[in-house]
């Protein structure tokens, strides 16, 4: 599955956001996200700021979404209620999305997709883990807990200490896709070794990645243009084919011989990012 690309607003004033979101509006990208712990404007106008990115989006999405400084936002983010933001996007539909950090209170989450069941907003259920990767089981346990608790999608994000951690990832974002098919998941792994995540992830389920257009927001984001060449090679149809295995045992050799055979592209990980040993897929 060829994953949507949403790419940051990260501005702080009303002007740049607007402007930011009208050049975002040209892309050949399917979803934006306006980070609101960014905008040095008033609580009063969240709601209205998000009508009017979306209406400048037309059929692009838009994702609000708030985030505390624990979270890996900014400290201009405290200045806002936190669950308040939520309900009032749900309760005005302002947006296709809003990101909820379940950690803050599934509970809640619940209670408000509940209270705003016709909404036209979905909530983003997610957790970050910016210090490590954990075991497949908890990465599993948590995306079940978001469906669980009424989430509309499934967001999981890591820190990989390795190029090891990642596949980790990986592997729960199919293992999870198998028992879940319906659901949707959006899943990543930050930072430099987390990039493969970011334009394979669609491979194992992932149906969203976050890139940027200027300014990134999280640690690992591919400007756009970079994703798109990538994914116009890796998901240009069906027929892939997948290597995985240990280092050292024959991924690339097996790869450069396949695509000698068929002509058909080749994106090997390990060669483009100096990765070489890295369990992970060489793509033909």
């Amino acid at each position: 599955m060829r994953p949507k690309i949403c790419v940051p607003v990260v501005a702080s004033l009303r002007d740049e956001i607007v402007r930011e979101t009208r050049k975002i509006s040209t892309l050949p990208v399917q979803m934006m996200e306006w980070r609101v712990d960014f905008f040095a404007g008033y609580e009063r106008e969240l709601a209205g700021v998000a009508r009017e990115l979306k209406k400048i989006l037309g059929e692009k999405e838009l994702i609000v979404t708030l985030r505390t400084e624990q979270e890996g936002g900014e400290p201009n983010g405290s200045r806002f209620d936190y669950f308040a933001l939520i309900e009032q996007i749900l309760a005005e539909g302002v947006a296709d999305y809003v990101d909820a950090e379940i950690e803050r209170g599934p509970e809640r989450i619940a209670a408000l997709r509940e209270k705003y069941p016709d909404s036209g907003t979905k909530i983003i259920g997610s957790f970050h883990d910016f210090e490590k990767t954990p075991e497949r089981e908890f990465i599993l346990a948590k995306l079940q807990k978001m469906r669980e608790y009424g989430c509309d999608v499934a967001k999981f994000a890591c820190m990989p200490r390795c190029p090891g951690d990642v596949d980790v990832l990986l592997m729960a974002t199919a293992e999870m896709r198998e028992r879940r098919p319906d659901y949707p998941l959006i899943t990543m792994a930050m930072g430099e070794f987390g990039r493969r995540s970011r334009l394979y992830g669609g491979l194992y389920g992932s149906e969203v990645s976050f890139g940027c257009a200027g300014r990134a927001s999280a640690p690992g984001q591919i400007p756009c243009g970079e994703m798109l060449t990538v994914y116009d090679k890796i998901y240009a149809g069906k027929k892939h084919i997948i290597l995985i295995g240990f280092m050292g045992s024959g991924k690339s050799t097996v790869s450069r011989e396949l695509f000698c055979l068929s002509g058909r592209p080749e994106i090997d990980g390990s060669v483009d990012r100096g990765e070489r040993g890295a369990q992970h897929p060489a793509n033909i």
